[in-house]
């Protein structure tokens, strides 16, 4: 017998796409998919009973997994045709986060994900921020020294091949960080969240 609302046909319509190895999907779709046979979803997931409902099934909706700041929530969100399933799309199961029969649903878990996303990439631009600034105070505290030296060297002429052996391990260490600053300055990124995007 055909489900009795839209939601029920969409939540049975995700349970097919399930059946017929569509996944991740959410907990309550595996369950509906596990214990009720691929005809009888097939029934609920109709529209009509009769010839034909097995393609009066409606959309079910998948979330993608964020990979880049660079876009909205709402792009995570892709309209799936149970009967086709994401591989037609050219989708990997391992890129999708889960299946969901409406699209409110949908959007409110790509939304939850995605601010995931986004602060833990904020996290990490603030990590390096911090590591950078540290590099460069320790870059200062090292030309510090090395100019006491240098002024040694002309204080005390005697000494001179002792402070230049101090001077030269102290600008290599000084290059070796200023490589590490360059690394880190280039791998900063500027994040923009939905917000920013939203007003381009």
């Amino acid at each position: 017998m055909p489900a009795s609302t839209e939601k029920q046909r969409k939540l049975f319509g995700a349970a097919l796409a399930a059946k017929r190895g569509q996944a991740p999907i959410s907990q309550k779709v595996a369950d509906i998919a596990s214990s009720t046979s691929e005809k009888e979803l097939s029934k609920m997931a109709s529209k009509k009973e009769g010839a034909g409902y097995d393609n009066q099934i409606g959309d079910i909706y998948a979330v993608q997994k964020p990979v880049t700041h660079d876009c909205a929530h709402t792009d995570l969100i892709q309209k799936v045709d149970p009967m086709t399933g994401i591989a037609s799309m050219g989708m990997q199961p391992d890129a999708i986060y889960g299946l969901y029969p409406d699209e409110i649903t949908a959007t409110q878990i790509a939304e939850k994900i995605y601010k995931e996303f986004v602060d833990a990439a904020e996290m990490l631009e603030e990590k390096k921020g911090k590591v950078g600034e540290k590099v460069k105070k320790t870059i200062d505290q090292l030309e510090k020294k090395r100019k006491e030296h240098v002024d040694m060297v002309k204080e005390d002429p005697k000494n001179a091949a002792k402070h230049k052996e101090h001077i030269a391990k102290l600008a290599q260490k000084i290059d070796d960080l200023m490589v590490k600053l360059e690394k880190i300055e280039k791998a900063k990124k500027e994040i923009k969240k939905d917000e920013d995007k939203k007003e381009k």
